[in-house]
C-alpha cells in the first residue's frame, strides 16, 4: 500500500494505529494510538497520532517521538536533521516518519 492510498483511507475516518515490538528478551510490547491520520502530499504524508490508549506497555515515546513528521526518503528529505538525509546515515536508504536522526 502507498502513502496516498494510507492518506485516502484514514483523512475523513477515525482510526487508530497499534505498534507492536519485541524486547531483545521476547517479550511482546503493544501501544495504540487514536486519531492516526497520514495527511495529503501537500504536508508531504505528515503522520498524525493522537492519544496513547490505556493499557499498553510499549513506551509512547517509541512511536510518538515520530508524531507530526514528514515522510522522508533518500532522495526526498523532509526530516528535522540539518546534517543530512536520516533516509541515507540510519536508514538504508529506506522511507519513513524521521523526525531526527537517533
Amino acid at each position: 500500500m502507498g502513502l496516498e492510498q494510507l492518506s485516502a483511507m484514514t483523512k475523513d475516518r477515525s482510526c487508530s494505529l497499534t505498534f507492536e515490538g519485541i524486547k531483545v528478551q521476547g517479550s511482546l510490547m503493544r501501544a495504540t494510538f487514536k486519531g492516526f491520520q497520514v495527511r495529503g502530499a501537500d504536508e508531504s504524508y505528515r503522520l498524525m497520532l493522537g492519544d496513547q490508549e490505556p493499557g499498553g506497555d510499549l513506551y509512547s515515546n517509541v512511536a510518538g517521538y515520530h508524531n507530526g513528521s514528514k515522510f522522508s526518503t533518500y532522495d526526498n528529505d523532509n526530516d528535522k536533521n540539518s546534517g543530512g538525509s536520516c533516509s541515507k546515515s540510519q536508514g538504508q536508504n529506506a522511507g519513513w516518519w524521521f523526525r531526527s536522526c537517533h
